[in-house]
Formats: structure tokens, sequence, C-alpha cells
């Protein structure tokens, strides 16, 4: 039981943090970004890849029953997307629910 609390916060926490990082790509992506809000957003940049690492690492490795081949979640839900097996489909439960629909592109995962 706590290992699946443990799973879901971390998983929240982390898609919360996603949000805003793509927040920051689409605003950049619209030239918008002053010299301040890059001074005050692109240190959060880092905390978040260390947090993605972490998560890969740690939970990606519960929920897909095996080490990480990549450093990043994004990475391993892309290579998983395309297999025919569990863990294809919660690949791809990740990229159409969490990931695709909060990047600005529409299309988080490869």
């Amino acid at each position: 039981m706590k290992l699946m609390i443990f799973v879901i916060l971390g998983t929240w926490l982390t898609w919360g943090f996603y949000g805003s990082i793509m927040s920051l790509k689409s605003a950049r992506d619209k030239g918008v970004l002053t010299p301040v809000t890059k001074a005050v957003a692109y240190p959060w940049l880092l905390v978040f890849i260390l947090m993605d690492v972490a998560y890969n690492i740690i939970i990606g490795t519960i929920i897909f029953l095996e080490p990480p081949k990549e450093w990043l979640f994004t990475a391993r839900v892309s290579r998983l997307n395309d297999l025919r097996t569990w863990r294809g489909k919660l690949a791809r439960f990740f990229c159409r629910h969490l990931l695709d629909p909060l990047d600005p592109d529409g299309r988080h995962c490869s």
C-alpha cells in the first residue's frame, strides 16, 4: 500500500513539474521569455531534469518492472510505446494521457 501511494504521489508531483516546464517551453517557443524570466525559470529546468532522472530510475523501474535503459522517462516510454506488451500499453497510457496533452506540440512521445 505504501509503495502504491509512493508511486502515485511521485507521479503526480513529477507531472506537476512537467506541466510547468512545458509552459516554459511554450513561452520560449513564442519568444516571450525575458532575461529575468530565464534567470528565474531555468534553474527550475535543472531541478526538473534531476527529478525526471530520479523518477525514471526509481518509479519507472517499479511500474515497468525493468531497470531503465535511458536516463529520462520520456525516452523510456517512447522506446516502449510501440511494443505490443503490457509495458507498451502502459507507456501509451502515459504518453496519451499525461505527457502529450501538456506538450505545446501535442506529441511529447516519439
